[in-house]
């Protein structure tokens, strides 16, 4: 009976690897790259998927398959008790994630909306908003400090920032970490271009697919083979 279990559990895993050949493998080399693995979860990461099919229910008050601005608003409690400029900036998510500019969200357009990362143009309005809120000196950078918004600034982390972020004592503050791998440049100011990351999730995207491919590549060709993830599968989250 229980090689029956542990076949019928085998025969599951070898179709979910070829489901996920099929869809990471994009090539069909049977052979997997970093692009692919990137390109792959990058994808799932923007997607809405049935979120946003729940999101359509509840905020097409009128049940036509589209969304408008006023049902956007009094879905997301926009009312005239809110300040202007939260809506406003509402308004122009709503118009950026319109793409056929019909003055109406369907439910694909609606992910650009929730999701800015799935459209550059939403995206640059979202993260550039909580930018100018975080830049208080308005130069167009963020530093370390500035980062960290209306949290309280540990001392360590004032003293880490003034230091210009010395790399030979590395920081544990999880917030701190984020800013340096934000910093492409190393310059320890974030433009807005690296700030937008923190809404993409690219860096960590890249970092986590990296790890990926390292730890199941076992001949260190740079491309992962069906038979190395087989091999590590059982061992893997």
């Amino acid at each position: 009976a229980n090689a029956k279990v542990g076949d019928g559990e085998a025969g599951v895993k070898r179709q979910f690897l070829k489901a996920l050949r099929k869809v990471v493998d994009v090539d069909g080399d049977a052979k997997i790259t970093y692009a692919e693995l990137f390109s792959y979860a990058h994808k799932r990461h923007t997607e809405g998927g049935d979120v946003m099919g729940r999101g359509m229910m509840w905020l097409d008050k009128d049940k036509d398959g589209k969304v408008t601005l006023d049902e956007m608003e009094s879905g997301l409690s926009l009312d005239e008790t809110m300040a202007q400029d939260m809506k406003d900036h509402s308004a122009a998510k709503f118009k950026a994630a319109d793409n056929d500019k019909d003055g109406l969200l369907t439910e694909d357009e609606l992910v650009h909306y929730f999701h800015p990362a799935s459209k550059q143009e939403v995206l640059l309005l979202e993260a550039g908003k909580q930018f100018e809120e975080l830049d208080k000196d308005k130069d167009g950078k963020l530093t370390l400090v500035e980062f960290y918004g209306d949290f309280e600034v540990p001392a360590e982390i004032i003293a880490y920032s003034a230091a210009k972020h010395d790399h030979t004592k590395p920081v544990k503050d999880a917030v701190a970490q984020e800013f340096v791998v934000l910093d492409e440049d190393g310059d320890h100011r974030l433009s807005v271009e690296e700030f937008k990351h923190i809404h993409t999730g690219e860096h960590h995207i890249r970092h986590d697919m990296q790890t990926f491919l390292t730890e199941i590549d076992a001949d260190g060709d740079g491309h992962v083979s069906m038979e190395e993830i087989e091999t590590k599968y059982d061992t893997m989250d």
